[in-house]
């Protein structure tokens, strides 16, 4: 991820491109995504984050059919364990909303990772 550079001279841009890479450092919850690097290099400020592969809940969901009990279950699961540990940091994570809850399969399995902790307080 890469703050573009006409923002870098954005205060508030940086602060929260900054305080983003700090929540996601904390954070090691298999559920909640993963932050490797952080820096600024040849005027580009940029975090290294783990790539999912996948899909957004938004856009799994689908008007007029309801997930299964059993697998909306699942889901509210690894979603809760990731803010679990979120708020147990005293994080926040403030914008928790279908399109930044990722969706991939392992081992045939759906696992949940809950990103874009940008605004995170």
């Amino acid at each position: 991820k890469i703050l573009h550079p006409h923002l870098m001279s954005n205060t508030d841009a940086m602060q929260r491109f900054q305080r983003e890479a700090k929540t996601c450092s904390k954070l090691k919850d298999a559920n909640a995504i993963h932050l490797y690097d952080f820096g600024i290099e040849n005027h580009l400020t940029y975090l290294v984050m783990e790539y999912i592969e996948g899909q957004s809940l938004r856009d799994m969901l689908q008007p007029g059919k309801p997930l299964q009990l059993r697998r909306a279950a699942n889901l509210i699961g690894q979603i809760c364990s990731a803010l679990a540990e979120a708020h147990a940091l005293d994080i926040v994570h403030r914008d928790l909303k279908p399109g930044n809850i990722m969706i991939t399969r392992r081992r045939n399995r759906e696992h949940v990772k809950v990103v874009d902790f940008g605004i995170a307080k």
